[in-house]
């Protein structure tokens, strides 16, 4: 498993690296909205965002699993709280 493989680079060969560097990457910025909406039991808005959500990091082609990965675990943690 490679930490820096992108969304959406399926069929490629990758070479494992232990190295985690930074990128430009933008977070989704409508965790705001998932939560008053998940909070008002709007479910039919949840769906809508979350596969905003999805779409949001498909369309960066610099993104990487990980990146994804760590977002929605922050998102989850704000869900529980």
């Amino acid at each position: 498993m490679n930490r820096r493989r992108t969304i959406t680079d399926y069929g490629l060969y990758y070479h494992f690296s232990l190295d985690n560097q930074a990128s430009d990457v933008l977070l989704w910025d409508r965790v705001p909205d998932l939560l008053f909406f998940l909070e008002s039991g709007n479910t039919p808005k949840v769906v809508e965002l979350i596969h905003d959500f999805f779409a949001f990091y498909i369309r960066q082609p610099t993104v990487t699993i990980s990146q994804l990965k760590d977002q929605s675990r922050s998102i989850i943690v704000e869900v529980k709280n």
